[in-house]
């Protein structure tokens, strides 16, 4: 079985002068499952591009692959 999240995580910073500032961070993620419970499955998440100020090394991550 195969599922797709999609979701939307929210990430706060602040400018030089103190100020709020609110940047989008949707997140990806794909998941298998074996029909037998006893197997493992396969859970995959990612960032697509955010939207906001926050500078990318903040938000951006590489496919993170967890198998259980």
């Amino acid at each position: 079985m195969r599922t797709k999240t999609l979701a939307q995580r929210s990430l706060y910073t602040k400018d030089e002068s103190g100020r709020t500032l609110h940047t989008k961070v949707p997140v990806s993620e794909e998941r298998w499952e074996a029909a037998d419970l006893d197997k493992p499955w396969l859970s995959r998440s990612r960032n697509p591009p955010a939207t906001g100020p926050a500078r990318r090394r903040y938000w951006d991550r590489s496919a993170e692959d967890i198998v259980s």
